[in-house]
C-alpha cells in the first residue's frame, strides 16, 4: 500500500519536477503584481456649484494615491485636499476627498479611471470689522465638513522614469450627488514610487547601515483640522531610526512645534512638544523611494491660561497622548546622507471641548546613516 502511494506521489508531481530547467528556475509565469504610491500637485479648474450659484474662481491642492496593481487594472484609493476660491472675495471653500475605484491603462501607458466615495465641504467665510477704537480685524467663519457622496472620472498618462518611478498627469472631474452639486475640475501632476521586481542588480550603498538620525525642519498648520483660524507656525525635530529589515524602519521622533492662533487679542503662544514611536514601511530598495508611517506617544500641549483671581495670564501644560500618520519621500545623496521629506497628521486624544488643536506638519531634514 505505502508503494502504492509513493508511486502515485512521484506520478503527480513529475510534470512539476520536468517544468523546470537545467538550474532548477521555475517555468512558471512570475508573478508581477506591484504597489505604488503617488503625490500628486492640483490646480483647479472654474466651475459652477450650487452652494451660491457663482463660479469657482481657480484653486490649488493635492492628493496622495495608494494603488495596486494586479497587471490588468490598478485599484486606486485617493485622498484629495483641494483649496477652491468663489466669486466672493472674502468667501473660499476647503474639500477633502476620499475615493476607490479602477484605472485601466493600456500599453501605450495612457489610462482612464472612475472612482465613487466621500466628499467632506467646508465653506469659509472671512468678515472684517472696525472695533470702537477704530481698528480693523478679520474673524473666519467656517461651517462643519459636511461630508456628500461624491463620484469622479479621469483621464490621463504614466510615463515610466525607472522601474520603480513614474511621472503621472490627469485631468479629472469630480463632482457630489447632494442637491446642492458641487463640482469642479483639476489637473493633476505627480510622481509614484513602486516596488515592482525587476531583474536589475540594485548595488548597496552601505550594507551594515542599520541605524540613522536625522535633523528634521519645516512648518505646521492645525487650519486645516481645525475650526479656527491659525498661522503658519515653526517645526524642528530629531529623528532616529533602526532597519529591521530592507523595507521596514522603526523610528522614533522628538518633535517641537510652535503654534500661534490668527485674530486673537492676547496673541498666545501655543506650542507642541512630542515624544513618538512607530514604523516606517518603504516602498522599495532604489535610490529614491516613498513610505508611509505610523506612530504613537506623548504630546505635551503648553497655553496661556487665564486666572480670575489675579486677572493675569500665566503658562500652562497638559500631556496628551496622540498618534500620527504620514508619508514623504526619501532620496539617497552619498553612502551616509539622504535627503527626506515628509507630512504628517497628528491627531490628540483630548477632551471633547478642550482647545487642543490636532495638526498638520510639512518637514525635511538631512538623515545620516550609521
Amino acid at each position: 500500500m505505502k508503494t502504492r502511494l509513493i508511486l502515485y506521489f512521484v506520478l503527480l508531481n513529475s510534470p512539476y519536477i520536468f517544468s523546470q530547467d537545467e538550474i532548477g528556475i521555475s517555468k512558471l509565469k512570475p508573478v508581477n503584481d506591484y504597489w505604488s504610491l503617488g503625490f500628486y500637485a492640483s490646480g483647479n479648474m472654474r466651475v459652477a456649484n450650487g452652494y451660491d450659484n457663482k463660479p469657482i474662481q481657480p484653486g490649488f491642492g493635492g492628493t496622495i494615491e495608494f494603488a495596486y496593481n494586479d497587471t490588468k487594472r490598478e485599484l486606486l484609493f485617493q485622498l484629495s485636499k483641494n483649496r477652491l476660491y468663489s466669486g466672493s472675495e472674502n468667501t473660499h471653500y476647503e474639500t477633502f476627498e476620499l475615493t476607490l475605484g479602477p484605472r485601466f491603462i493600456d500599453k501605450s501607458g495612457g489610462f482612464i479611471e472612475f472612482n465613487i466615495g466621500a466628499l467632506f465641504i467646508k465653506k469659509e467665510f472671512i468678515y472684517p470689522y472696525i472695533d470702537f477704537e477704530g481698528e480693523h480685524y478679520y474673524e473666519l467663519y467656517a461651517n462643519n465638513l459636511t461630508p456628500n457622496l461624491c463620484g469622479s472620472a479621469a483621464a490621463g498618462a504614466k510615463i515610466r522614469i525607472n522601474n520603480h518611478t513614474d511621472f503621472i498627469f490627469k485631468l479629472r472631474l469630480t463632482t457630489s450627488f447632494q442637491k446642492e452639486m458641487f463640482t469642479y475640475l483639476a489637473a493633476n501632476v505627480g510622481i509614484a514610487f513602486n516596488n515592482k521586481k525587476g531583474n536589475e542588480k540594485i548595488e548597496p550603498t552601505k550594507t551594515n547601515s542599520y541605524f540613522g538620525a536625522t535633523i528634521m525642519g519645516g512648518a505646521n498648520n492645525p487650519g486645516p483640522l481645525s475650526q479656527q483660524n491659525y498661522d503658519w507656525g515653526l517645526n524642528m525635530g530629531l529623528e532616529f531610526t533602526y532597519k529591521s529589515s530592507p523595507k521596514i524602519e522603526l523610528i522614533m521622533d522628538l518633535g517641537y512645534n510652535s503654534i500661534e492662533e490668527k485674530d486673537n487679542y492676547e496673541n498666545p503662544k501655543e506650542s507642541y512638544g512630542s515624544l513618538t514611536a512607530g514604523v516606517r514601511f518603504n516602498m522599495n530598495e532604489s535610490q529614491t523611494t516613498s513610505f508611509i508611517e505610523f506612530s504613537g506617544g506623548l504630546y505635551s500641549f503648553s497655553f496661556r491660561n487665564y486666572s480670575i483671581i489675579t486677572s493675569e495670564y500665566y503658562n500652562d501644560n497638559k500631556d496628551y497622548a496622540g498618534f500620527n500618520a504620514g508619508t514623504g519621500i526619501k532620496i539617497g545623496l552619498t553612502s551616509l546622507i539622504d535627503a527626506i521629506a515628509k507630512t504628517n497628521l497628528n491627531f490628540l486624544l483630548s477632551e471633547k471641548y478642550a482647545h487642543v488643536p490636532n495638526y498638520l506638519t510639512f518637514h525635511g531634514g538631512l538623515r545620516f546613516n550609521l
